[in-house]
Order: structure tokens, then C-alpha cells, then sequence
């Protein structure tokens, strides 16, 4: 597992920056095997719940990702 720290002087948001940095990790399919749930990703990137839960909902609007009632979010794979 990669992870790229977040720069918070950034003018972008931390939610962008972790959505970029999850989209990477995505196309480099470091999450075949799964999602990582909100909190693994919260203590890996060191930010709040509601950032995690921002970058996530707007790869799930993309359709990257979809969140599933007791699956939690996983890889949208359109093959």
C-alpha cells in the first residue's frame, strides 16, 4: 500500500486531494481485494471522518465506488 500524506496548505480541499490520491490507488487496482472502510482510511491518511466520507461520496456519485448496506463500500467494476 502506497499512500501519498496529504498537503494541507494546499488551496485544495482535503477531501479532493484524498479523492485524487484514492482514484490513483484505484487505477493501480490496490484495492482489488477491497475497500478500505472509513476508519482504516481515516488513521492511514490522518483525517476526519466527515473528509473520508466526503472524497467517498463523490467516487460513489462518479460510479467508482458504491456503497452497500452490509458490504460497505466496494469497487465498482463494470467488466
Amino acid at each position: 500500500m502506497s499512500i501519498t500524506p496529504l498537503d494541507r496548505q494546499s488551496p485544495m480541499p482535503l477531501w479532493a486531494q484524498l479523492e485524487a490520491e484514492l482514484r490513483r490507488r484505484l487505477d493501480r487496482g490496490e484495492f482489488d481485494a477491497g475497500f478500505p472502510t472509513d476508519t482504516e482510511l481515516t488513521e492511514a491518511y490522518e483525517v476526519s471522518r466527515h473528509t473520508v466520507r466526503e472524497a467517498v461520496r463523490h467516487l460513489n456519485r462518479s460510479g467508482v465506488l458504491r456503497r452497500e448496506r452490509g458490504k460497505g463500500t466496494v469497487v465498482n467494476r463494470s467488466e
